[in-house]
């Protein structure tokens, strides 16, 4: 994420608690999710227009 665009609205999806928590410190505005990604993605209210990569 340091090196893209901003987005309206952006997620970080990772399994590991350590490197959410590294990310919390960090100083890029974005939403963490400490989850499987395919699990979360798998599950996400999709509206139509959100690009995963």
């Amino acid at each position: 994420m340091r090196n893209k665009r901003p987005a309206a609205r952006n997620i970080g999806i990772d399994i590991d608690q350590q490197v959410i928590d590294v990310w919390r410190g960090g100083d890029i505005p974005c939403e963490l999710i400490q989850d499987d990604a395919i699990a979360y993605l798998s599950t996400f209210p999709y509206q139509g227009s959100e690009l995963v990569y």
